[in-house]
């Protein structure tokens, strides 16, 4: 059995109709929620992807003893993302309420971007913006802001039918809008193996009750088949539950338990802030162990899907050793963690959040 899960905030939101308006296009060549699609189509795939939440109530987050701090909260705000291979030469994405001054901006990983908040309501128009990479003509939508719509999940990490995953991997779970905390348990959320769930910790990383992580509470077995399983008694403030439940298969790396060779391994860090964005000139630092002393400084944006890109990467490792680095930026709150480098290209990934300081 798992522990109790370690938790921090939570609140309500949900996902909306979508309009596409490529670029260039006007009048009737807007293709609209009711209109024909063509299932070949870019756009008609896209139209069905993008995730917008219905609007959370500052009455509502207030009740929830909420506090979120970093985030552009106003009476009613919500969460739009878009999962991963979405668009995938897409670099930025830019996000306004329609007739207002709320505008949001979020860099594009793999084809897709995690939840970012914005200050809209019911029945509001978002008008979206996708910057292509290479300079090719952006992809404009609009989105409609729904009154309600149940939680969807944006992404897992590892993703399904990933392999040579770590064995000391932990799993992360975004969700499109702040999840309730009362429904986060050891059966909601598990990680099964040969259909028994594995012990382990469930922690939120973000103040937003977006970003959900499974540590286990023992290194993963080598070489074998992991099904993370999310169920319907996830929630948001509102009630609403997933509509079906989430599995997520997975098989780890097959190595011993020894140490392997000088040389064999590798470790990729990523450090984000406490709104779940990547921090530009975060510097990563070895403190304890192999390559003592040896610092990086963090490039942006972060991947945290595979392949990996930004961050900070250590190469020429020994595997399975430990060793232990600290993550520190301007205006957060330093954090040090002891890892286990992977083997080979299969580099192990270690995500660090980093706390604002009290006073920034």
């Amino acid at each position: 059995m798992m522990t109790a899960p370690v938790l921090r905030l939570s609140r309500p939101a949900l996902a909306g109709a979508v309009v596409l308006l490529l670029a260039g296009a006007c009048g009737d060549d807007v293709q609209g929620p009711n209109d024909d699609a063509n299932d070949d189509d870019p756009a008609a795939e896209l139209l069905s992807t993008l995730i917008v939440s219905n609007p959370v109530t500052s009455d509502a987050t207030a009740g929830a003893g909420l506090a979120l701090s970093g985030f552009p909260f106003s009476e009613e705000t919500v969460f739009v993302s878009l999962p991963p291979g979405s668009v995938s030469n897409g670099e930025t994405a830019v996000i306004q309420t329609r007739g207002a001054e709320a505008q949001a901006t979020a860099a594009m990983v793999d084809g897709g971007f995690d939840p970012i908040p914005l200050a809209a309501g019911a029945g509001d128009t978002l008008d979206i913006r996708i910057e292509l990479a290479g300079g090719g003509a952006p992809l404009a939508f609009y989105a409609v802001v729904p009154p309600s719509i149940p939680p969807v999940i944006v992404r897992t990490d590892p993703p399904p039918k990933k392999r040579d995953v770590p064995l000391n991997a932990v799993m992360l779970v975004v969700f499109s809008e702040p999840i309730d905390a009362a429904t986060v348990t050891t059966s909601s959320v598990q990680l099964l193996l040969d259909g028994v769930p594995v012990a382990g910790t469930l922690e939120f990383e973000d103040d937003a009750n977006l970003i959900l992580t499974l540590t286990t509470a023992e290194p993963l077995v080598p070489g074998a088949d992991y099904t993370l399983l999310i169920t319907q008694e996830i929630g948001d403030l509102d009630g609403g539950a997933l509509e079906a439940s989430h599995t997520s298969a997975f098989t780890t790396v097959a190595q011993s338990g020894a140490p392997g060779s000088a040389g064999e391994g590798s470790l990729w860090v990523m450090v984000f802030g406490d709104s779940g964005a990547c921090i530009a000139g975060a510097k990563v630092e070895v403190v304890d162990g192999q390559r003592l002393g040896q610092s990086i400084q963090q490039t942006e944006p972060c991947s945290v899907w595979w392949p990996f890109y930004g961050g900070v990467l250590f190469e020429g490792l020994t595997p399975g050793v430990e060793m232990t680095i600290r993550a520190s930026a301007w205006g957060y709150v330093a954090q040090e963690k002891t890892v286990l480098p992977g083997f080979g290209d299969a580099a192990q990934a270690v995500q660090i959040f980093l706390d604002r300081h009290s006073y920034w």
